[in-house]
């Protein structure tokens, strides 16, 4: 029989974490005063709550719909004016798979935080909606990782080290192994309180741990990581992980 995965926990996260979010995704996508952020991910979900603190970080506005529809979203993200947008990458297909309408182009969003999209979505998606997107990896226990920008970008990677992260792949031992080779990512930051302080009812680690992710990774030479799969078998539902 197999051993029932453990239910979710509570993660501690210190304000200084929320600080570095809005710090470092806003710089991901270059969001300035002028710009409007839409997310319609329930509240319960990092980059939700987090949505304010990116566009805190640089005095711009933040719309929170009411919840994802495939069939209305752009409808929606024009009565936001939103100039971008926060998604997850199981939406993406979603939106694809609508018919073509002419609310597709009718809104001012042109780039988009959208982690873990298929690779073989990304052009299909700009061409069709004109919106760039970006991925990146981060976690509610950590932070944006490993990101890339509208304007560097490389498709179906998550990007590279953002500054004041570090990231490794290692093999069961924990001993890093070769570029090209897959791999746990393991992360780590430079910065106090940029990842959580542990788990509710338990001592975390200090900011300069390596923190284990589970999910396995390639690094390229040119230090561009690509995502492969989940180290451990997991169910998700609508994006999210569920606990068995």
């Amino acid at each position: 029989m197999r051993a029932r995965r453990p239910p979710a926990r509570g993660v501690r996260c210190p304000h200084a974490q929320t600080v570095w979010w809005g710090r470092d995704v806003s710089d991901s996508l270059r969001l300035t005063a002028d710009d409007v952020l839409y997310t319609c991910l329930p509240l319960f979900h990092t980059d939700a709550l987090n949505t304010h603190a990116h566009a805190m970080a640089v005095g711009a506005s933040c719309v929170i719909g009411e919840r994802f529809s495939a069939t209305r979203y752009w409808e929606r993200v024009a009565e936001s004016g939103a100039t971008a947008v926060c998604l997850l990458g199981a939406m993406v297909p979603m939106l694809l798979a609508q018919p073509a309408s002419p609310a597709d182009r009718a809104h001012r969003a042109w780039r988009g935080l959208s982690p873990a999209t298929p690779g073989s979505a990304w052009e299909p998606f700009r061409e069709r909606f004109g919106a760039t997107l970006v991925d990146g990896f981060g976690s509610t226990e950590t932070n944006l990782v490993i990101g890339a920008t509208p304007g560097d970008q490389r498709l179906g990677y998550l990007g590279t080290e953002r500054d004041g992260f570090s990231a490794r792949v290692v093999d069961d031992l924990l001993d890093p192994v070769a570029d090209g080779v897959a791999g746990e990512l393991v992360v780590r930051s430079a910065h106090e309180f940029a990842f959580c302080t542990g788990y509710l009812g338990e001592s975390g680690p200090g900011p300069t741990v390596w923190r284990r992710t589970g999910d396995r990774v390639v690094r390229e030479g040119d230090g561009w990581f690509r995502f492969v799969d989940r180290i451990k078998d997991v169910i998700r539902w609508r994006g999210e992980n569920v606990s068995l």
